[in-house]
């Protein structure tokens, strides 16, 4: 129900006494340790997430360069830094209660993240010299990485793919100079120039299948692949 004040002042000294009850309330929440505010969890536990949103399908590493790349099937394909076993920087403090927070060792920083395909990451492969990475999509798409500066070199996009490319890739030649690329629709599979980016030879009816995995052999100079 309303109030009437019959002068001013009451006015005040009502304002006045909430005012006060308000304080009151809020210096009672903040310096009590047994209020809910006291389990909150402090900012250490708050981080954003790099990880993946899909599931990782492929892994490869430089140990030149100490790169991770990792690649999922919804196209993406991210990069991390290996950091060893120890924890960065000394023990951080909760401030709710004075003691030292446990961390646990990281041994991955994350570095970047590429929306490299539409679609699912075929194949992700490493030179030997872990200089350069390559990831194969089924949108037909190849993407080169210069892993030194982590970030796209090239890119070859075939038109007539048909949702059939690089179910298997490796780097080929004793210099890692070109790639070769198993193709489903035909079980060909394509020879690329890393350097001018373009088709150098196709191997046809070699397999009477699609090729699955493939492996080269860089001291006999000998690519060796396999069918289903």
């Amino acid at each position: 129900q309303p109030h009437h004040f019959d002068k001013p002042s009451d006015c005040l000294f009502i304002s006045s006494r909430i005012a006060r009850n308000m304080k009151r309330k809020h210096d009672d929440v903040t310096s009590t340790p047994n209020k809910p505010t006291s389990h909150l969890p402090i900012s250490h536990h708050y981080e954003v997430s790099y990880t993946h949103a899909d599931t990782v399908t492929h892994c490869v590493q430089s140990p030149r360069f100490g790169y991770v790349f990792t690649a999922s099937n919804d196209g993406v394909v991210k990069v991390w830094k290996r950091t060893g076993n120890s924890p960065m920087g000394g023990a951080a403090i909760n401030p709710n209660t004075g003691s030292a927070i446990k961390q646990q060792p990281r041994c991955l920083e994350f570095v970047k993240s590429f929306r490299s395909h539409v679609g699912a990451v075929r194949s992700l492969v490493m030179s030997k010299n872990g200089e350069t990475a390559t990831s194969v999509g089924e949108d037909g798409v190849v993407k080169f990485y210069d892993v030194s500066t982590f970030d796209v070199s090239g890119m070859i996009r075939e038109p007539d793919h048909k949702g059939g490319l690089g179910p298997a890739a490796t780097f080929v030649m004793k210099d890692q100079s070109c790639l070769a690329v198993a193709r489903k629709h035909d079980s060909a599979i394509v020879i690329y120039d890393v350097e001018t980016l373009s088709e150098v030879k196709v191997l046809e009816s070699l397999h009477d299948s699609p090729v699955t995995s493939m492996s080269y052999n860089s001291k006999y100079d000998v690519l060796v692949s396999f069918d289903s």
